[in-house]
């Protein structure tokens, strides 16, 4: 179990550098972190009521009545021009759920443009686990 581990470990850690080695999925600037950022806390507010944050959940359609907890701290860019932002949320019964915002810059003003319940692969289990 321990080896298993230590090779996705080391699979998750090959990924990560890859992928700022790509040129175009360079980090965003600190302001430009703190627009996309704000974008998502605006998108968040205009669909709270009453301080339920209402989601509808892609797989049923059902509406889900989240409190909004926080922002992650970090900001995903793709290739394509595309970032990703996560935010944790509860429900109901006092679980833990992940929206993922996916943004892109359309004249020049940030739109969010599809926000997913998150699902994380192993690898990004393993790296939340030693803070990667």
């Amino acid at each position: 179990m321990y080896k298993i581990m230590r090779c996705s470990l080391s699979i998750f850690l090959f990924l990560l550098l890859a992928m700022q080695a790509v040129p175009g999925s360079a980090a965003p600037l600190n302001s430009e972190k703190l627009a996309l950022k704000a974008k998502v806390v605006r998108h968040i507010e205009a669909h709270t009521e009453g301080g339920t944050y209402l989601f509808v959940d892609a797989e049923d359609t059902k509406l889900i009545k989240l409190k909004f907890l926080a922002m992650h701290p970090v900001v995903f860019a793709h290739p394509d021009g595309t970032y990703v932002l996560c935010a944790d949320f509860e429900n109901a019964n006092g679980d833990k759920v992940l929206i993922d915002y996916y943004l892109r810059k359309i004249d020049q003003d940030y739109v969010v443009l599809s926000s997913p319940e998150g699902k994380r692969s192993i690898l990004m289990r393993i790296g939340e686990k030693f803070g990667l």
